[in-house]
């Protein structure tokens, strides 16, 4: 029982009854810096890990994003709307 607070890479074989996964941000996940080109392989790996981090879940999964201020938008992570999140 607890909290258990690791990283996806981490989670790789385990299941919980829950799963929160947060900073579901372009940027954040996938993982790159503001500018930086990501390349399709490394595009694939990081929407990978998000699906490990997903399905790790044996009953809720919970995914958070933030908006950021209105004069910064930080914009939700491309892997929220291709499951349909968004």
């Amino acid at each position: 029982q607890g909290i258990h607070l690791m990283t996806l890479h981490a989670s790789k074989g385990l299941e919980f009854e829950k799963v929160y996964l947060w900073q579901g941000n372009e940027g954040n996940m996938p993982q790159y810096h503001k500018g930086e080109e990501i390349s399709k392989e490394r595009l694939e790996e990081e929407r990978r890990l998000c699906y490990v981090g997903v399905t790790r879940a044996r009953e809720e999964a919970f995914l958070y994003y933030y908006e950021g201020a209105k004069e910064n938008p930080v914009l939700p992570s491309r892997f929220l709307e291709e499951m349909g999140l968004i």
